[in-house]
């Protein structure tokens, strides 16, 4: 199941902090968060966390999560504005390691 989480910069971030955390631990749920810039204080300020974004996707990749070219261009210009951008040129352990478990011959009992 995919799901995507958005935030505004209302009061009530620790809500939506607990509903990823909550869904994090689920198995097959995948999430992804779109924050509006003042969601992204909202939760600096009201929960002491820092919002770091991370993807195995290339920016370029993003519209197979959010279809739409629009709202993906928006989202990027919106989360990228103001930010830093890292690259760190590895593959993700744990993509690698997801990767292997679907590829594994499903053992019969």
């Amino acid at each position: 199941m995919r799901l995507i989480v958005g935030m505004t910069g209302a009061t009530g971030a620790v809500f939506g902090v607990r509903l990823l955390e909550a869904l994090a631990a689920l198995p097959d749920v995948e999430t992804h968060l779109v924050l509006s810039r003042w969601a992204r204080t909202t939760v600096e300020l009201e929960t002491g966390h820092s919002v770091a974004i991370a993807s195995n996707e290339s920016f370029g990749g993003w519209t197979k999560t959010f279809t739409d070219p629009r709202l993906c261009a928006a989202i990027v210009d919106r989360l990228t504005f103001n930010g830093t951008i890292i690259e760190t040129g590895t593959d993700s352990y744990r993509l690698a390691s997801t990767r292997a478990r679907v590829e594994e011959p499903a053992k019969v009992s």
